[in-house]
């Protein structure tokens, strides 16, 4: 796997964002995206300042995917089919 790509954290959306306080005292931002693809990230950073604006935070978001996080790949998608009249609901014996 490689390291998200500009593009590929610019497609991404943060879902979670948290402030951490250490005794009430801001210590660090939980952040949680999604990629494109539906996978879900997320880390503690102690870059973002607890007044960041939300282009501070967003631009931090992407430099941290881009320089730390190994994109993944896109999940397979399973489908079932149920199958008619092949014993479901029937003994064995």
């Amino acid at each position: 796997m490689a390291l998200f790509t500009e593009d590929e954290a610019k497609a991404s959306t943060i879902v979670r964002l948290e402030k951490q306080m250490s005794d009430g005292v801001y210590s660090s931002m939980v952040v949680g995206i999604t990629d494109a693809d539906g996978n879900y990230y997320d880390w503690e950073d102690s870059s973002i300042r607890s007044n960041a604006s939300k282009n501070t935070i967003k631009e931090a978001v992407s430099a941290h995917l881009q320089a730390n996080v190994e994109k993944r790949a896109k999940p397979s998608v399973k489908t079932f089919e149920q199958l008619e009249d092949k014993g479901i609901g029937e003994t064995l014996g």
